[in-house]
């Protein structure tokens, strides 16, 4: 289907060159119509590589041809891919469903064969800000404890066998790239981005604490290794070895799933409250589970009764026959 003639605002849309204040690497991205990022690229070391990536991105991102769709756990999604070797540029954020997919990957399509394609690079007086610029800013907001709410995504490369990931300020404009798992370049960004006040509670720790995530034969059942297909929800409970945890407050979850030997079938933020025994019950959709393994990791955040904020990990790997 031929795309139709539509203006496409310049403010704050369209493809993006950025550098990672914390680590130094660049990435692109590439925003819709309300300034929310739609895809991103992996991290790469040079500008200059990561120009080239874009330009790459900018002419592939014109025909609909080099947009590979995906549908995994009940999420939609789009990779950007080079000529005959179907290689990945970039990819998109995951869609609710098919429509919302396609309407993104149209508006890209337009954006590319757009004058107005590239908004802005790193070295345009809209720059994105270094840590040194956020630490300001953050210095000027009172010294009262400030609301903020941070998202992170996680992305498998195959092409790599590691995650790259993004996390995002949801209050404001802002980001960073990391790539793995990497907790002092989370903690770092968060700290600058909230008052002086709240940033001595967000201390990153040494180490995260391991915990203990199983998959259960039922609700409230015995821990499994395998369940059968078909099941409406999956269950699943997570055990903390140590007993100083606040029970009265939730803990805050990310869970990646993803297939062995795949890519990641979805990402789910989500809070669960402890018992009294310091275990936790999670439950899954079972319907995006076909017949397989699959290995689900977990990072979550919590605090002491005294306020200590504590960050833990966990795995588990399962079958569906």
């Amino acid at each position: 289907m031929k795309d139709s003639n539509v203006s496409i605002p310049a403010a704050s849309t369209g493809f993006e060159l950025a550098q990672n204040p914390e680590n130094g690497f660049y990435h692109f991205y590439c925003k819709d119509i309300n300034g929310k990022i739609i895809l991103w690229s992996k991290d790469f070391q040079s500008q200059s590589e990561a120009q080239k990536k874009l330009s790459e991105a900018l002419r592939f991102a014109k025909q609909e041809r080099h947009y590979l769709r995906k549908a995994e756990a009940g999420a939609h999604y789009f990779v950007l891919t080079t000529g005959n070797k179907q290689q990945e540029i970039a990819r998109s954020i995951a869609f609710d469903d098919e429509k919302a997919m396609q309407l993104a990957m149209r508006y890209m399509r337009q954006v590319a064969n757009s004058d107005k394609a590239m908004a802005r690079g790193p070295e345009s007086p809209e720059t994105e800000p270094t840590g040194k610029d956020m630490r300001t800013r953050a210095a000027k907001i009172s010294d009262k404890p400030q609301s903020a709410r941070f998202k992170i995504e996680l992305l498998w490369r195959e092409d790599e066998q590691c995650y790259s990931g993004r996390i995002t300020d949801a209050l404001h404009e802002a980001h960073a790239t990391f790539q793995d798992i990497d907790g002092a370049a989370i903690a770092s960004f968060i700290r600058s981005r909230v008052s002086p006040t709240n940033s001595r509670t967000i201390e990153a720790p040494t180490a995260a604490e391991h915990a203990e995530l199983q998959l259960l034969s039922e609700e409230n059942g015995q821990p499994a290794r395998s369940v059968v297909s078909g099941q409406p929800l999956l269950f699943l409970v997570l055990r903390l070895q140590h007993s100083d945890w606040d029970t009265t407050k939730p803990i805050s979850i990310y869970l990646s799933i993803r297939n062995l030997g795949g890519a990641i079938l979805s990402n789910v933020e989500s809070r669960v409250t402890l018992r009294a025994d310091y275990t936790a019950p999670i439950s899954l959709p079972g319907h995006g589970f076909s017949t397989g393994m699959y290995r689900v990791t977990l990072t979550g955040s919590g605090q002491t009764p005294t306020g200590q904020k504590k960050i833990i990990e966990g795995a588990c790997v399962f079958q569906i026959f």
